[in-house]
């Protein structure tokens, strides 16, 4: 009985100190974020800036992409980058502090509250500072050869900036106090948090993730520090003068479609050729797709095309964001998470029992089956939800995001048959072929334990 409640409560204690929280708030965001977007489809034809929008954007930037960034750090980053969590406390305040902030965001942004929305935001910039002092270990490492430290530690701070900004951009809507355009200080806040923070944060890993998209040149060439550079003075640049209104925009703009190039070429190219073998990086190509086109488009807004004055930029505006959230993150976080997520969940559950008894593969403790139709939904949908929105055509787009959320619903029941193994600490039974197998490769070990 001790024993039980012993192991209950250790179970607690890792769902309220550990990654847990912000994954599994992640998970219900991205449903809830993406019904709701269906529900208030008609939007998508209308402008982008809207309460109603406003609040389902930082539904998925906040509650489905940050948090879901922030747990999976936590899980990656000792293996990754060699740094754990200074304190699991802190970290636990941090997942208050974000949930607390980005649902008070949601709801004020909902009844168009700016002041009470800005003081949510203040909690979400609270919660960045405690991330950059859990990760500060991050920064200790800078000086050394590994580049995805300097990716991370620039995605940590952009991330701090990207929420100052936020912020003072709610108090902007009362006091005035940022002062500029109104539009250019958004689309900068805008991208500083979705290139900064998240693109930055996913380019670094996928040098490890999808290692085509690290660079074939020798690790002592100029080639890694090229491509870092590339990207981070076209993002910085790009928000300057965003904020500035400046003439340079299209140049910062052009600097981000060459970083994003150097990053997606070589997939792109294996994608192409059909030579890329692995489904987790199939997917994971195919959303650098989405980066590539999205990216481009950016380039050509910056370049005034559409006119300004016509209503297609309008809709080109806002497929652009729908696409880099909905197709080049979201789509590149759920072909990752197959890569992650087994290898967090075997190594947690069924590590200890190596060689002891026979245990699960990781490919068996999801569905290939529900990792193939998912992405295949999210990968259709999000095209055909973006032509929609440019055409002007409603009936496309509640299909084509219709099957968004099939393809969302997909994801998270693979999502639950992982997880079960570990938060549920479900039951494996072998079968005999299973203890055959077993007894081949570890002729030493004992029988059947009873231990699971």
């Amino acid at each position: 009985m001790f024993q039980g409640f012993s192991s209950a409560k250790s179970r607690v204690r890792s769902l309220t100190a550990g990654s847990e929280p912000f994954i599994l708030t992640a998970m219900v965001s991205l449903l809830g974020g993406t019904v709701w977007m269906f529900r208030e489809r008609e939007l998508m034809l209308a402008h982008f800036y809207r309460p109603e929008l406003l609040s389902i954007t930082h539904t998925i930037t906040l509650g489905w992409i940050s948090m879901l960034m922030m747990g999976v750090l936590v899980r990656l980053s000792p293996r990754a980058l060699g740094v754990s969590v200074r304190s699991r406390r802190w970290l636990f305040v941090q997942f208050l502090l974000m949930l607390i902030g980005y649902t008070g965001m949601v709801f004020h942004f909902w009844i168009s509250g700016w002041i009470a929305m800005a003081s949510a935001g203040v909690l979400i910039v609270l919660a960045a500072a405690i991330q950059i002092y859990n990760f500060s270990g991050v920064f200790a490492r800078l000086r050394g050869g590994d580049w995805l430290h300097r990716y991370v530690a620039a995605a940590l701070i952009h991330f701090v900036l990207a929420a100052i900004l936020g912020v003072l951009l709610g108090f902007n809507k009362v006091y005035d106090v940022l002062g500029g355009e109104f539009f250019p200080n958004i689309f900068a806040h805008a991208h500083l948090a979705a290139l900064g923070w998240v693109s930055m944060m996913i380019v670094g890993f996928e040098h490890r993730l999808l290692p085509l998209t690290r660079s074939s040149a020798p690790s002592w060439s100029r080639w890694p520090a090229i491509r870092f550079w590339t990207l981070e003075i076209g993002i910085l640049g790009l928000v300057s003068s965003l904020f500035a209104v400046s003439r340079w925009t299209p140049f910062f703009a052009a600097l981000i479609v060459i970083a994003f190039g150097l990053h997606s070429w070589r997939p792109l190219w294996h994608l192409l050729r059909g030579k890329i073998q692995d489904r987790a990086s199939l997917w994971a190509a195919v959303a650098l797709v989405f980066l590539t086109a999205d990216s481009v488009t950016g380039l050509l807004l910056c370049l005034n095309w559409p006119p300004p004055a016509s209503e297609l930029r309008i809709h080109v505006q806002f497929a652009y964001g729908y696409v880099g959230l909905m197709g080049w993150v979201t789509m590149t976080i759920t072909a990752q998470v197959y890569k992650l997520f087994p290898m967090f969940v075997w190594e947690e559950r069924f590590g200890p029992l190596r060689g002891q008894e026979p245990v699960p593969a990781m490919r068996d403790l999801y569905s290939a089956e529900l990792q193939t139709l998912s992405n295949s939904l999210l990968t259709l949908g999000v095209a055909g939800t973006a032509a929609g929105i440019v055409a002007g055509y409603l009936p496309a787009i509640t299909f084509f995001h219709g099957m968004v959320i099939l393809g969302v619903v997909a994801f998270l029941v693979n999502f639950i048959l992982m997880a079960r193994w570990a938060l549920l600490k479900k039951r494996f039974h072998p079968t005999k072929e299973d203890w055959e197998k077993f007894r081949l490769s570890f002729p030493t070990a004992q029988g059947p334990q009873s231990r699971v």
